[in-house]
């Protein structure tokens, strides 16, 4: 059970904060966060940390990546 915890979490962030259709890579990448507690920097260095989540959410290269809002299928609907 808790290991599905970390990437429903991920993935929930990723579609209410920046796109509705994120790429596997960007939900590991914030499922990786919320598990270590570290995104570029540490945070609590525990697992749950919704700080460190929200730091992948936002900083993400996928979320800043100006190339992306060319794509039809990236964003929000």
């Amino acid at each position: 059970m808790w290991e599905q915890l970390a990437p429903f979490v991920a993935k929930a962030l990723i579609k209410n904060f920046v796109t509705s259709n994120p790429s596997p890579r960007y939900i590991q990448a914030v499922a990786s966060a919320f598990k270590t507690g570290q995104y570029g920097r540490t945070f609590s260095d525990s697992y749950g940390d919704l700080g460190a989540a929200v730091a992948a959410v936002l900083l993400d290269r996928e979320a800043r990546s100006p190339v992306l809002t060319t794509d039809t299928t990236y964003g929000k609907i």
